[in-house]
This record gives structure tokens, sequence and C-alpha cells, in this order.
């Protein structure tokens, strides 16, 4: 399977972010960085804000600030409603 077809088949099974792509299709996360990116400019996927506030401790608290570029986002499979 290529790289682009196990990014999907991650998302697909649940995943939402970079990170759990890599963790769910075991790729490198450069690798699902580049993958995404592609499917981004191909609107191939769609990011998504998260519903859920920060703490009052910042981002350096938070669960997320890995993946929290720059509010937390989700990707989702399908084509994408963006005119850009």
């Amino acid at each position: 399977m290529d790289v682009i077809a196990q990014i999907r088949s991650a998302m697909a099974a649940g995943a939402r972010t970079r990170r759990e792509i890599a963790q769910i299709a075991q790729l490198d996360a450069g690798i699902v960085d580049v993958g995404v990116d592609l499917l981004l400019r191909a609107h191939a996927i769609d990011v998504h804000a998260l519903k859920f506030e920060c703490g009052a401790g910042g981002c350096g608290n938070c669960r997320q600030a890995e993946v929290c570029v720059p509010a937390p986002v989700a990707l989702r499979l399908g084509p994408t409603t963006s005119t850009h």
C-alpha cells in the first residue's frame, strides 16, 4: 500500500491528527506531514477546528500542544468546501 493510501486508511479508521495518523499507519511523522500536505493541496482532506477550550495553563499544560497549529484542528477525509 502506498503512503497516501495508508494515510487515508488511517483517517478512515478514525485518525484525526497527524500524530494519530502516524501511529495508526505506522509511518514516520515526516512522511505523514508530506502526505497530509499533498492531500490538503489536492483538496482531498479538510481541516476543522476541534471543539474544546485551552486550559488555564496555556499550551505548556495542554495534552494537544504538539498537534495544535495554531489552534486545535482535526483532519477529515472527503472533498473540501474550500475555495482556495
